[in-house]
Parts: structure tokens; sequence; C-alpha cells
């Protein structure tokens, strides 16, 4: 994972002491999907990827890529909310399914990913001595 700056995400992994805190992007349009994807591969090969698996996305190696590509879970202090060159209609398909079709699909691919993600969260803390 990754951590969030400045997100409850943060603060409750890190004041609260929880085991377990998550964040998910779940949904980025069909059309960008194939391009940012390969962007990221090569962002991590530029960067030496693996070795930076558990460091923040905030950190300089990252910031072009997310001002490129704003996240909700990424922000760096002169962050806009507007997407730069989108019109209303075009920023809410870039990061909301926007046919019946598109929400289906991602509700299912989704809600599996949630359920996995429980069975394993309780599996570990089955795990774990009282």
């Amino acid at each position: 994972g990754y951590s969030c700056p400045g997100t409850c995400l943060d603060y409750v992994y890190d004041k609260l002491q929880t085991p377990f805190s998550f964040a998910f992007e779940i949904y980025v349009s069909p059309e960008q999907d194939g391009w940012l994807k390969e962007r990221w591969q090569r962002k991590m090969q530029d960067i030496g990827g693996v070795r930076h698996a558990n460091h923040s996305l905030a950190e300089d190696e990252y910031r072009d890529f997310f001002h490129k590509h704003p996240s909700n879970f990424v922000q760096f202090a002169n962050t806009n909310n507007k997407v730069h060159g989108l019109s209303d209609e075009e920023c809410f398909e870039t990061f909301n399914p926007s046919t019946s079709p598109l929400y289906s699909r991602t509700l299912t691919e989704w809600s599996s990913v949630y359920i996995d993600m429980a069975l394993m969260v309780a599996s570990k803390v089955k795990g774990r001595s009282p």
C-alpha cells in the first residue's frame, strides 16, 4: 500500500492505531485505462518500482504523474480540484461509470474485491492472539 497524506486513512492508522486502513480508487474511464496503466508502468520502471512500493506516492518522484492524473488520495498543497481542460461531463465520465453496463461491471468487480479483502482481514484477525 501507500500512505495517503492528510487523509482520514492516515489519521486512523497513525493516531488510532487500527491494524488496517484501505484506500481504493476504483474507476477510470475505459478510454484512459490502458494508457494510464502503461504510463504508470513506465513511471515505476523509471524510478525503480519495487523499491518504492511502500513509500508515499506524494513524493517528488511521482509528483509529475499525479499532477497530470489527479487522485483524491495523493494530493499536493497546490492541487486544484478541477481537472485541467475537462468539461464537467468529461470529468464525471473520467471518474465515474456513466452507463448502466459500466456501472454494473464496476460494481461487480469491486464488490468482489471488497469481499476478498474482508475475508483476508478476517483471516489475519483470527490468527492473532487475544
